[in-house]
């Protein structure tokens, strides 16, 4: 990953966590498609990021899995 992307990457992490409350992780899955996990079950702080990014989101789910005692929210970017 470029310097250039790990910062843009880095920044948008930080305004996320401060969106949902709680230190979140990005995964780009590809094209226009993202995770973003948390530890613990943070669907709630989750959908705060739901809401903070609107009409900007399609195809949004978040699951928590109690196994591994995280939290992961799938969406689609539109216009990305």
């Amino acid at each position: 990953m470029t310097t250039l992307l790990s910062e843009r990457k880095a920044s948008l992490e930080t305004r996320l966590s401060h969106v949902a409350g709680v230190p979140v992780e990005i995964t780009f899955i590809g094209g226009a498609q993202i995770s973003v996990a948390a530890e613990g079950d943070a669907r709630a702080a989750l959908e705060k990021i739901h809401a903070f990014l609107g009409g900007d989101v399609t195809d949004w789910s978040a699951v928590f899995d109690p196994s591994c005692d995280y939290s992961c929210a799938y969406l689609t970017l539109k216009g990305f």
